[in-house]
Parts: C-alpha cells; structure tokens; sequence
C-alpha cells in the first residue's frame, strides 16, 4: 500500500485510507506506535475490500503513528510510508444558528455552532453587551454543539460566543453573534376559537361568550354577557409569573352601552385601574396597563349596569389580550 494518510475526525476518532497497488491481497493490517516506547503493533487486521478505516478511541496519547501492510494467506507486502498525527489543542467553533444579527427570535432559543474536530466539551456565554462583562449564561463542559437558552427577556439583544476544549487547553472564543428578542407574551389571546379558552373563567349565570359580530383583529372577540339593570358580569384570567420585574398588559375594548351609566370596568388583583368605559364606540381602542409582583396575578373585565335604560347592544367587547 502507498499513500497512507490520517486525519483526526474528532477528539478520539481518525479516519485512514490508502491506495492498493495490487489485487490479488486478502486483507490489511493496520499497525500503530506505542506511546510509550515508539513500537508497532497490529492493531486489527481488515478485508481487502476495505482501503480506509476509521478508529475510535484513541485517548491513551496525543500522538499517534501508523503504517499499513497487504496481506495474502501468509505472506505480507512491505509495509506502507508511516503517517502520523498529533492532538493538539482545538481550534474556535463557528457559529451557526441562529444567524448573525437576526430579529424576532424566541424567548428560548437554541444556539448551535458546528463542531471543532479536536474538541471533547464546549463552553457557551450568553450577555446583553459584546464585551462579555456580565453573563445570562455562562457554561462549560458542554458535550453537545447545541444549547437551549431560557427565560429570556422580550425586545432584547443578546449577544453569544463559543469556545472549544480538550486535555490539551482551551481554543479562542469563536466571532461573536447576536439577536433580538421578539416580544415575550406571558398571555396572547385572540378568541378565536367557537368557545372561551382554557383558563378564562366567566359567571355562570350571565356567561361571556365568543362571538363574530364585531372585533379588533382576526373574526372574533368575546363578548359580555347578556344582563338585566342593577346587575353586573365578569370575565377573568389568572397569570402566574417567577419574577417581580415590571410587566404590561394591553387589551382591544369596545363599549355599545348606555353612556355614563352602564361601564366596562378592568381589575388587576381585584384593583380597579384608572379607566372605565361606556357609551356607543364605533370601534376597538386599546388599554394599556403597567404592573409588578410574583405569584399568581388575577386579571377581570367587568361589565355592570345602572337600574334602568339601555343602550346600543347592551354590552361590551374584549379582544387581544397580550401579557408581556
């Protein structure tokens, strides 16, 4: 055999090939050095249809050199040329996905960068500035080219970086990446479904329901229900939140309503906020409101009436309700 060639194909793994010069051989055997005291031995004998062979586990040294021989029955040709390769420390990971500066990503995101071949672990750093003095995430001793990121904040650029490892040391940081955030809804809700959905809780007696008759996007909102004077109905959601920061809700309303009497009201832990709605609207407007606290927050929507007179449809509209 001529032309023996090896390369590393990861941390423990090589792949050699070789050209055959004959066609009468039965096989090939592939001979390594020992570490230790610069001897050859065999290490596996091989079919003559095979004129590459990857091997694995090669963790005993960071250098490693072999020679191949043909075989027929018990003759053997001289060996090949002696080919070596040595381990060295890794060189940076690039980074792959997601690309370079994209917008409107997940508040989980998977980070993906493509393998160094002489790397065994990885370490990933994820921060709000390019120059790294502060960390979101901050992980060593990855074994995967792959790493889900969580709980990250809406409209936010993140920036991330990559490095390899091995025995032998540690690699450069790979170029630096970014991307952004898109909004991060705790609660995005559209109604568009024929019943109310999972978790929206309404009054037995006088129930909203969904309808088609009006709304602020898609074909439906939700309607309050329908009620005599001097009496009120509700609808409410509970959110429950890890973290104290400040957060918004907003949320499209329409009134068709007896002006200055009958009104939508909205509650944020039973809180009335500082609006009330009523009167005939011809279409949504939009509520927006500011809040903090952990836990398990109630979010209401009230229509109440006066003891006498009606207006418009007699009721109120919610549509798009967005927690973020």
């Amino acid at each position: 055999p001529s032309n023996l060639s090896a390369v590393f194909t990861t941390w423990q793994d090589a792949q050699l090939s070789w050209i055959y010069n004959c066609s009468f051989e039965s096989g090939y055997e592939i001979w390594v050095s020992n570490g230790s005291t610069g001897s050859y031995y065999n290490l596996i004998t091989i079919p003559s249809d095979s004129k590459q062979y990857s091997i694995g586990s090669l963790t005993s040294q960071s250098k490693y050199s072999f020679k191949v021989r043909a075989k027929f029955k018990k003759y053997f040709s001289e060996f090949s040329n002696v080919t070596s390769i040595e381990k060295s420390v890794p060189t940076a990971p690039s980074l792959s996905a997601p690309v370079n500066a994209a917008t409107g990503q997940s508040g989980t995101p998977t980070l993906v960068w493509n393998a160094s071949p002489m790397a065994d672990s990885y370490t990933l750093q994820v921060s709000t500035n390019s120059s790294f003095t502060s960390y979101i995430y901050n992980q060593s001793g990855l074994t995967a080219i792959s790493q889900q990121i969580t709980e990250l904040s809406g409209s936010t650029t993140y920036y991330w970086r990559v490095s390899a490892a091995n025995t032998l040391g540690n690699s450069s940081y790979s170029s630096v990446y970014s991307f952004t955030i898109g909004s991060v809804y705790y609660l995005n809700e559209g109604f568009e479904s024929t019943s109310l959905p999972s978790g929206w809780v309404t009054n037995s007696s006088y129930p909203w329901i969904t309808t088609t008759a009006t709304y602020g996007s898609g074909a439906r909102s939700i309607k309050s229900g329908t009620i005599p004077n001097s009496v009120s109905t509700y609808i409410y959601k509970s959110v429950t939140f890890t973290d104290s920061s400040t957060k918004q809700i907003s949320f499209k309303y329409k009134t068709s309503s007896e002006p200055n009497y009958d009104y939508l009201n909205f509650y944020i832990n039973g809180v009335l906020q500082t609006s009330s709605w009523s009167g005939v609207m011809t279409s949504f407007s939009t509520a927006t409101y500011s809040f903090t606290g952990t836990g398990t927050v109630e979010f209401r929507w009230e229509y109440s009436k006066d003891n006498s007179t009606t207006a418009g449809d007699d009721a109120v509209y919610i549509d798009d309700v967005r927690v973020y």
